[in-house]
């Protein structure tokens, strides 16, 4: 509270009361402050007098004076009535609002004149106000002992006042720190207090401070302390991997396109932490499920198969296992050739024996996967023991192998996984020409076995032309309606092969019939000519600066207008000249010399419909020589 005054109203407008107030001095300790006051005549006549009396001041309710009830004072303005000092309480915090009251009788025995208000007084410091040495740069872990705990400093208006230090946790629950505490106090927040903060790894917290004069409650602050969740905090994972796939259990290895991975991942959360997510990537693909299985392996070599998950805190922990994955692929024959023999297994074209010689490869899974092989020739199974994953390997003979039939042989290769069969046959014996039992069927290279059928097993080279029911097999592969190109040979298709009607296409392009393009339809030009309408030029109003001399000027009526210029000559189109000026016409084609470097405006020329140039349409071309069939 600043020095202040209040007045009662005026008697006649210029004749008052009027009371000075101010702090004398405050005291912590009572929590109490001493208002000095003083009444005093008041107005705006100070050179005259007035009487006055049942004079009264009240402070914050009390009547800290009471004078002149049974006399009066003459007063000027500024005369002392009365001055004092008197106690003020304070509210608990140290705030407070004091009501003023002053009344008096002036040139009256009753009370006519009031005045008063309400005055703020200076706030009296009751709560402390708490600092503490964390920051969002600078936060202190839970259960952190290692250097300094958080220390709370705390300025406090009176060294009797003492605090007590509390904070509130998420559920609701008020813990103290401690209580009586002076001007600063170190404390731990314990570890125990980490799962209460489940969702961030940076909990804030707000301290309440109360400040207590004996056993009163006098004021509350606070202050914000930034914690920190230690870092052995993480989430715990592991990933469990199997393979269920194809592969028997006791290999012990991976298997491309054999083996399917099932990850089966075990994580939690640490001090109230949940897990809220977790990814696996293995095969080319991502996994967010805690058990799952990925299809048949594809890539071959070390990988790596990384489980994360991230905790409700945000903190990530992963867990690898690593696999191998061996190269895979069917087994297979890349050549299986029967071959007739003797029976000794010695080849012979004639021989009633076979053999078989097979070249495979079965892929060995470090040597763990099985190989088969087997040759199956009618009823007749011949099991082959393979030492290696690949090779060639000869077969026992086969018996009972007729010169005059041919046998079908079926080989069959396998591993652990597949089993695949290839054919192969056995011809009959060699014959240079056979003729079938019944007189109608002729085979060259082999026996004869069909009948009405003409069969060639040998390489075959024809000397001269082959006619095939009276026509020239080179015919055969030109039936009528097709297209003969050749780029350099212009001889006829009928004389190249043998025959047939062929029309020769000149200066034509082939495209595809359809619907915009039926068959046999032809039409197009290799160029264009454009042509343009009867239209007229024009030009509009200019100005011609002409030297001296002779200027020629075009008309369209087939005559020149010649102007001879001395002295200069210019017009802007009406007619406005200088200089001395003789025209003279004459025929196009004759000229006197001096030129225009303008016209004046009108029809300037005009032209006639007529061609204005040809373009080409063709695309890029190579000419070549060309005729279908027709016949």
């Amino acid at each position: 509270m600043n020095p202040s005054s209040f007045e009662t109203s005026r008697y006649g407008g210029v004749r008052s009361l009027v009371v000075d107030l101010w702090i004398v001095s405050q005291n912590i300790e009572t929590n109490q402050t001493i208002v000095g006051w003083q009444i005093k005549g008041g107005g705006t006549t100070p050179g005259n007098w007035y009487y006055t009396k049942n004079i009264h001041l009240d402070l914050n309710g009390s009547r800290v004076y009471s004078g002149y009830s049974d006399s009066t004072i003459q007063l000027f303005v500024g005369t002392v009535v009365s001055s004092g000092q008197t106690p003020i309480d304070h509210n608990p915090d140290g705030s407070k609002t004091m009501s003023v009251y002053l009344e008096g009788g002036i040139y009256s025995y009753g009370v006519y004149q009031t005045g008063g208000g309400n005055s703020v007084i200076n706030t009296i410091p009751r709560a402390s106000t708490v600092y503490n040495n964390t920051s969002t740069n600078s936060k202190k872990d839970f259960g952190d002992t290692s250097a300094t705990d958080v220390l709370f400093s705390i300025s406090r208006a009176s060294t009797s006042f003492t605090h007590t230090l509390k904070y509130q946790k998420p559920d609701g629950t008020w813990i103290t720190i401690a209580t009586g505490i002076g001007d600063s106090y170190s404390y731990t927040f314990p570890t125990s207090l980490v799962s209460s903060y489940p969702n961030t790894d940076s909990p804030v917290i707000t301290i309440t401070c109360d400040t207590y004069s004996g056993a009163t409650l006098i004021g509350t602050k606070t202050t914000t302390v930034y914690l920190h969740v230690p870092n052995s905090y993480i989430p715990t994972v592991s990933l469990a991997i199997s393979d269920v796939g194809d592969v028997p259990g006791d290999w012990g290895i991976w298997v491309k396109s054999k083996s399917k991975l099932r990850g089966i991942v075990t994580s939690a959360g640490s001090g109230g932490s949940t897990i809220s997510s977790r990814s696996t990537n293995a095969n080319g693909a991502n996994y967010t499920a805690a058990d799952f299985t990925t299809g048949y392996l594809q890539t071959v070599g070390s990988q790596n198969i990384i489980s994360t998950v991230t905790d409700s805190r945000g903190r990530t922990v992963s867990d690898i296992e690593g696999i191998n994955v061996i190269d895979y692929s069917p087994p297979s024959i890349s050549n299986f050739k029967v071959i007739r023999c003797s029976s000794n297994g010695t080849p012979d074209n004639n021989g009633t024996y076979a053999k078989c010689e097979v070249t495979y490869n079965i892929s060995s899974c470090s040597n763990k996967n099985a190989k088969t092989l087997n040759v199956v020739q009618g009823t007749v199974t011949k099991t082959i023991t393979l030492s290696s994953y690949s090779g060639t390997i000869t077969t026992e003979v086969f018996s009972g192998m007729l010169t005059s039939s041919s046998y079908l042989f079926v080989a069959n290769i396998g591993d652990q996984f597949i089993t695949i069969p290839y054919q192969s046959t056995l011809g009959t014996s060699v014959k240079p020409i056979s003729v079938f039992h019944d007189g109608t069927g002729v085979s060259i290279g082999e026996i004869a076995t069909e009948s009405n059928k003409f069969n060639v097993k040998l390489p075959t080279t024809f000397k001269d032309t082959v006619i095939m029911n009276g026509v020239d097999s080179r015919l055969l592969a030109y039936p009528v309606g097709t297209v003969y190109t050749n780029a350099t040979d212009p001889t006829s298709p009928a004389i190249k092969f043998g025959g047939g009607t062929w029309v020769q296409l000149l200066d034509r392009f082939l495209v595809g019939a359809g619907s915009s393009y039926g068959i046999g339809a032809t039409g197009g030009s290799s160029s264009h000519t454009h042509t343009s309408a009867n239209h007229s030029h024009s030009s509009a109003w200019h100005t011609h600066g002409l030297g001296s001399g002779w200027a020629q000027i075009n008309h369209n009526n087939g005559k020149f207008h010649f102007v001879e210029i001395t002295g200069g000559y210019t017009s802007n189109g009406s007619g406005v000249s200088t200089g001395a000026v003789e025209s003279v016409w004459q025929d196009q084609g004759v000229g006197l010399g001096g030129t225009t470097d303008g016209t004046t405006p009108g029809n300037t020329g005009s032209t006639t419909p007529g061609d204005v140039g040809s373009t080409s349409n063709l695309p890029p071309w190579r000419g070549a020589y060309m005729w279908y069939r027709s016949v």
